[in-house]
């Protein structure tokens, strides 16, 4: 008999019942919310609550529920326009001493937050956001640490009382630093050691020149690791206080790599300003106004000693003092507000301490003299040079706002007051406010997704999933009867345990998350496929049903462990080397397959235990295989192995040369550039929509329709040149001219930095994917059946690269991703058909290695086709339901599952022949770990 002992059965169960907690809170869905938070102290209380109701009973807008939760305020909401137009009224109310920002609320019953379950994240592209990637200019943190030092050094040698000559930066022959000259080398021996006391972190090389005595100093590479450090450290707390002050709810800001910050901001529709707000390196600077010398000849080109001339925001030109009197990293608080007497916008700005000292020093002394403040901001492009060939083009903009004249001495607070409007003196304000960026960020990828586009992702998602199990479930039940009934209710577990993980996680789902899930659903019903296949032999070979049910458990583990461990591995590559939504697919599909060996393994087990292990039966409900590959009905896959040798040699010399003389259509990703997504509401008119683009001066876009009549795509290549982030605003507000009824639904930016590393990086995660398998296998198995799976990865992902290639179907991400989950599936297949072969030349004594291998594909054959049909039935789902988003995504791995299928079967075993494998190779037993799971 198979029976479970109790606290077995009792520990699946425990296991479902959490499991269901769990997902549940999934169920309930999200409300349209408004997250209010206090910004600068407010008071979070119920009087706040009422002060917010009452101004929504009086606009008469509807509201599902209004509470406290924390330190921050949430009113719920049925309908999207009562929701928008209440963030408008409650901004209105609460002025900028409260941040107000759309959200999306769970609708959790309050006994599941009591468990602490909580649903999953929705990403970007299922709840509609922006997503940046920002990248930090470390070559000017290096060069503003150094020019600190230059400062530093200067006060340093003064306080010693130590003379020098002159304390200069130097840059040459790919060397920085400073360089010190002095009278004597007494002095300047002297410096050394008051320098080296003061750093640790420098590199200090004495010389003479002619008559003078050098000391060059440089930072050593650990100090300038120390800096840059310290400086993302910097810009990531600022990033934060400035996303605060956007009134953003959950925002996502981290550190990518060394010099790398992603930020999304979920909601976030107004990406022009969100950029301005983030990525301005803002920062003020005071300085003396040089009266005393002519503009007329600085103008002219007779620049005074110790002078420069500025942009006045007004136009007009002005000559400053280079000294600055104020930087600002002293200012501790700004905000916007009118002049009571002139009424024209002025910012209020707050010094610490020392900025109140140094300030009020300088202005004592100069009262009637005037006093520039100057707003300086960092600005980098992309433009094509002389030779057609990208180049990176950086610019600081210095604009003097205004430069009134000293009326009495300013302290620790003063106003502004200049060439501003109300907009430019809120966003000053909040710059000023949020803190300096220690260095420069340029955006290098921004994508957004449009909120009606997210709620399709949902939609599309959840249709396939549906789709896609139903499609299983009862492809099952006819393949399988009883049997297959058991497998569709592990398949359902699995589902649900897989959602309980990555909830209890707090995983973010994506879209490619979902084709996870997806891709899970039909991968998942392999271990079952394997166990009842082995459960059919044991029936045919005349053992009992208790015996085969036993034996094919039991035969069955080693193959299912091997199969998905190589899969893991390819799933792990992916998530090294993949960036954002790709990380998420390489997260569910992880989690998928250990969910699916727990429910195959070990649910299965325990429900066909309880359904037929506990009694005596004649005959088992597993239905019989429809084509017995045995005897008579065997396939000589060896004998066709030259036919498939042809057959294969053919489509990767076509492949190859198609990959090699016309390439990939590679997509924005690897590109770079700018790619954007619209929806209209009546079919679109792409001659129209050409004609205004071109009006606009884009007269390099690229518009075709997507998926739809009413779906628009439009691409502009890299080469655009300019600020191609911002190209967006441009092609929308073009769009919206000439018809108010377009809307965005997704825009997508890739600078050609990123698409370069990107298609590096893609190259490698192929590399390592297949170095790992190879190594696995060896390891497990022989180096030959090592080589054979690798030749058949090689040959998969080629064919595939090269199908793409010859019709030209764009090349993405999620198509890599797409080929990494190839190299998966493909492994998965290869692998059962390997061990059956290991397992064969144990088992049967007689024939030679064609005769063991034939057997080997035959026996494996109603599995492989069996599985190979139910991954296609859920990816038939997923192509025809999931939206052109992941079209490609499907495609490849159609694709894939087709050529993977035919390569484990005449492509990795030949493989094994051609390497020479022997009976005398498989002598000594290599099978290991067999056995349960539990």
């Amino acid at each position: 008999m198979n029976r479970y002992p109790l606290w077995k059965n009792l520990l699946v169960l425990v296991a479902l019942v959490a499991g269901a907690l769990y997902a549940l809170p999934n169920i309930y869905g999200s409300d349209l919310a408004i997250q209010i938070s206090s910004l600068r102290d407010g008071p979070v209380d119920q009087a706040l609550v009422e002060r917010i109701s009452s101004r929504l009973d009086e606009r008469a807008l509807e509201y599902s529920a209004i509470e406290r939760e924390g330190e921050s305020i949430l009113v719920r909401f049925d309908a999207v326009e009562a929701q928008l137009k209440a963030q408008l009224e409650i901004a209105s109310e609460l002025g900028r001493q409260y941040g107000v920002a759309l959200n999306l609320a769970p609708a959790t019953p309050d006994w599941l937050e009591q468990l602490a379950a909580a649903p999953m994240f929705l990403g970007l592209d299922l709840r509609g956001g922006v997503h940046f990637l920002m990248e930090v200019d470390m070559p000017v943190v290096q060069r503003q640490s150094e020019e600190r030092l230059v400062s530093d050094f200067k006060i340093l040698l003064r306080d010693a009382k130590l003379r020098f000559r002159t304390i200069k930066r130097f840059d040459r022959d790919g060397v920085s630093g400073i360089e010190l000259r002095f009278r004597d080398a007494e002095i300047r021996d002297k410096a050394a050691a008051e320098v080296a006391d003061s750093n640790q972190m420098l590199e200090l090389t004495p010389f003479d020149r002619q008559d003078d005595f050098w000391l060059q100093a440089v930072v050593s590479e650990a100090g300038v690791r120390d800096y840059e450090t310290q400086a993302l450290k910097q810009n990531i707390l600022t990033l934060r206080n400035r996303v605060n002050e956007l009134g953003v709810a959950e925002p996502i800001i981290q550190q990518q790599g060394r010099n790398r910050v992603i930020v999304q901001l979920p909601g976030v529709q107004d990406t022009v300003r969100a950029r301005e707000m983030l990525g301005a390196t803002a920062t003020l600077e005071f300085k003396a106004v040089d009266d005393g010398n002519s503009l007329e000849a600085a103008l002219a080109g007779r620049m005074p000693p110790g002078s420069r001339l500025y942009d006045h925001r007004d136009g007009s030109r002005i000559l400053l003092k280079k000294r600055t009197v104020l930087s600002g990293e002293y200012i501790t608080n700004a905000s916007s507000g009118l002049d009571p007497q002139t009424g024209e916008p002025i910012v209020n700005v707050s010094l610490d301490g020392r900025g109140a000292k140094l300030m009020g020093k300088y202005t004592v002394k100069n009262i009637g003299k005037r006093m520039a403040v100057i707003f300086i901001e960092n600005k980098k492009y992309t433009v094509l040079d002389d030779d057609g060939d990208l180049k990176t083009v950086e610019e600081q903009v210095e604009e003097v706002i205004t430069a009134p004249v000293i009326r009495d001495q300013l302290n620790a607070r003063f106003q502004i007051s200049g060439s501003m409007n109300s907009r430019e003196a809120r966003d000053l304000a909040l710059l000023l406010r949020a803190g300096s960026l220690a260095a420069p960020m340029h955006f290098v990828e921004e994508r957004t997704v449009g909120p009606s586009l997210g709620q399709d992702n949902i939609q599309q998602g959840v249709q396939s999933i549906l789709i896609g199990l139903s499609l299983v479930i009862g492809f099952m039940v006819l393949w399988y009867r009883g049997f297959g009934l058991v497998a569709n209710v592990a398949l359902a577990l699995n589902l649900m345990l897989l959602i309980a993980v990555l909830s209890i996680l707090q995983a973010t789902l994506t879209l490619p998350g979902i084709a996870g899930i997806v891709l899970t659903v039909g991968m998942a019903v392999d271990a079952n496929v394997l166990i009842f296949e082995r459960i059919r032999e044991e029936i045919a070979n005349g053992n009992t049903p208790q015996s085969s049910i036993h034996a094919g458990f039991d035969k069955a583990f080693s193959t299912i462990f091997d199969a998905n461990i190589t899969t893991l591995i390819a799933a792990a590559v992916l998530f090294v080397f993949g960036t954002g939504p790709i990380k998420g697919f390489a997260v569910t599909l992880s989690f998928g397959i250990l969910t699916s060996m727990f429910t195959a393994i070990v649910v299965t087990r325990a429900l066909v235990n309880l359904s037929w292990g506990g009694r005596s039966v004649n005959k088992l409900p597993i239905g019989a295989t429809v084509v017995d590959f045995h005897g008579k009905r065997s396939i000589r896959f060896m004998t066709r192995r030259h036919l498939a040798a042809a057959l294969s040699g053919l489509l990767l010399v076509i492949s190859i040369g198609s990959l090699a003389t016309r390439g990939l259509e590679l997509g924005v990703d690897f590109t770079g550039g700018t790619l954007v997504e619209v929806g209209y509401s009546e079919p679109a008119n792409i001659a129209d929509i050409e004609s205004a683009l071109i009006d606009a001066g884009l007269d390099d876009a690229v518009v075709q329709l997507f998926g739809n009549p009413h779906d628009v795509l439009i691409r502009l290549a890299a080469a655009g040149g300019g600020d191609l982030a911002k190209v967006s605003g441009d092609v929308l507000g073009a769009l919206q001219q000439q018809n108010a009824d377009v809307s965005l639904r997704r825009v997508e930016f890739v600078g050609p930095q990123v698409g370069e590393e990107l298609t590096q990086d893609g190259g490698l995660a192929l590399l390592w994917a297949l170095l790992g398998i190879l190594v696995y296998v060896g390891l497990r198995f022989r180096y030959q059946f090592a080589l054979g799976a690798v030749a058949a990865l090689v040959h998969d992902v080629l064919i595939t690269m090269g199908i793409f290639s010859v019709f030209a179907i764009e090349f993405d991400l999620t198509v890599l991703a797409a080929l990494l989950a190839v190299i998966g599936y493909s492994l998965n297949d290869t692998i059962v058909v390997f061990d059956r072969i290991r397992e064969n030349f144990s088992t049967v004594r007689k024939g030679g290695v064609i005769d063991v291998i034939d057997g080997a594909l035959n026996d494996s054959l109603s599995r492989t086709l069996v599985t190979s049909v139910t991954t296609m039935l859920v990816l038939i789902a997923l192509l025809v339901l999931g939206g052109e988003v992941i079209g490609g995504f499907a495609t490849a791995l159609l694709i894939g599952v087709v050529v993977g299928t035919y390569s484990s079967l005449m492509v990795a075993s030949p493989v094994l022949m051609f390497m020479g494998l022997t009976r005398e190779d498989m002598e000594e037993p290599e099978k290991e770990g067999a056995g349960e799971l539990v």
